[in-house]
């Protein structure tokens, strides 16, 4: 069996009983074909054979990195950064404990003249940790996660409203609620500390003192790492280029053309059958449904096997594991005698 998706396809017709095209197109077909594929299979089974590794080469004063949800699920411990094993966390809790984002205050960054912008100043204390945006990216600057607030008082001797200023990841200044296609309203220097403000939303009296909220950081190489809102945090920021591995499931590809395979050969009527079973619940026909859900249960048990049987061949790990056979180099001393 040549398990092609020419043989998917031929599959779901007889199981659906609808042989021709005019019934249900290629088109269609393929369509519930991939959704099965794609989407449902990988959630029903966590295979061996689609685990993978994620790598990703971090950039120097940059703590914040996406994890590419369209090619992968679930990122999975251990983490290494550069050959070291680095503690992963998925509670932000738990991990603004141990490594805690204290926010500085700059008073008196630079003061309004009667001049009016640009204003100048400079930040004490460099670097700093940039904003970012979440994953997936939006186009709207008040979904950024900013890490510097820039503010000042629109009132005569520092009274009446404030205007704000936030970073929106790349060295500019936005005014919240500004989209990033609208032009930046500063500048900020992550590492150098300058800072230059093109001008607010409303006019700064002179003699106001305008005021900077920043995170700073001390660079080196990361110990450990957050998985969050499909981001990988690091602490400490990266002072250089380092590679941060885990391992994680990666999704199927697509299936497009009649000759195309499944990765894994044996999973093709289990492809057939959510397929199927797509169509009949997209039909209503909740008594095929019904009928064909065993088969595609005992499906789904049959192409576990490999998995199981993968597993069974070791011992669960315990803290004592690397302390027998050849995983301690201890022991890899003392093997031959």
């Amino acid at each position: 069996m040549s398990a092609t998706l020419l043989d998917i396809q031929n599959k779901i017709r007889r199981i659906v009983a609808r042989p021709s095209t005019n019934q249900l197109s290629n088109t269609e077909l393929n369509s519930y074909i991939n959704t099965a594929w794609i989407y449902d299979i990988p959630q029903h089974l966590k295979l061996e054979t689609f685990k993978t590794i994620f790598q990703f080469v971090t950039e120097p004063n940059k703590g914040v990195y996406n994890f590419d949800t369209d090619l992968y699920l679930q990122a999975m411990p251990p983490v290494y950064c550069s050959g070291y094993q680095i503690a992963m966390s998925q509670s932000r809790e738990q991990f603004s404990r141990a490594n805690p984002k204290i926010q500085f205050m700059q008073k008196d960054l630079a003061i309004a003249t009667a001049l009016g912008p640009p204003y100048l100043g400079t930040l004490s204390n460099v670097p700093i940790m940039m904003g970012y945006q979440p994953n997936p990216p939006t186009d709207n600057v008040a979904e950024i996660n900013y890490n510097v607030l820039i503010s000042a008082y629109t009132g005569v001797g520092d009274t009446g409203p404030m205007v704000t200023l936030v970073d929106d990841g790349a060295n500019g200044l936005r005014d919240l609620g500004e989209v990033l296609s609208d032009p930046v309203r500063g500048s900020v220097d992550y590492v150098g500390g300058a800072v230059n403000i093109f001008g607010f939303t409303s006019i700064i009296p002179a003699g106001n003192s305008i005021t900077a909220q920043y995170i700073p950081c001390k660079n080196s190489r990361p110990t450990s790492a957050l998985f969050f809102q499909d981001q990988i945090t690091l602490y400490p920021t990266p002072d250089q280029s380092y590679v941060v591995s885990f391992e994680c499931f990666k999704k199927p590809t697509a299936l497009l053309t009649a000759s195309n395979v499944p990765e894994l050969k044996e999973l093709w009527q289990l492809i057939a059958y959510v397929a199927a079973d797509k169509i009949f619940s997209d039909s209503g026909d909740l008594e095929n449904v019904n009928k064909y859900r065993p088969l595609l249960e005992e499906q789904l048990r049959l192409c576990n096997r490999r998995t199981i049987t993968q597993y069974s061949s070791e011992r669960t790990a315990t803290i004592f594991t690397e302390q027998v056979g050849q995983l301690s180099p201890f022991f890899n001393v003392f093997a031959g005698m």
